[in-house]
């Protein structure tokens, strides 16, 4: 399937490079370890690593688990929590 964003650019103000689209068009057929590696490049300068955390145990004493962290996606959000209705049909 034939699929373009260039139409949200107006929108969202982004600009144009006409590298990068190249680029992306040259790539768009990468799968496994190949795309992981352009993605790794291509993110590398724009994001960093702020901390880590484990989902499970650690050997290192100093690792966080994720559940006790406020950025992980690991964490608990009670908002997006689901539980039954109550009696009075509330659901918190």
């Amino acid at each position: 399937m034939e699929q373009s964003f260039h139409g949200l650019n107006p929108v969202l103000r982004l600009p144009v490079s006409l590298g990068a689209v190249e680029e992306a068009e040259a790539n768009a057929g990468l799968t496994g370890a190949p795309l992981r590696r352009w993605l790794d490049r291509l993110l590398e300068g724009h994001w960093s690593a702020a901390d880590v955390c484990s989902t499970g145990p650690s050997a290192c004493p100093v690792m966080q688990r994720c559940r006790l962290t406020a950025w992980s996606s690991a964490s608990p959000d009670p908002k997006s929590e689901l539980t039954p209705p109550r009696e009075d049909g509330r659901i918190r």
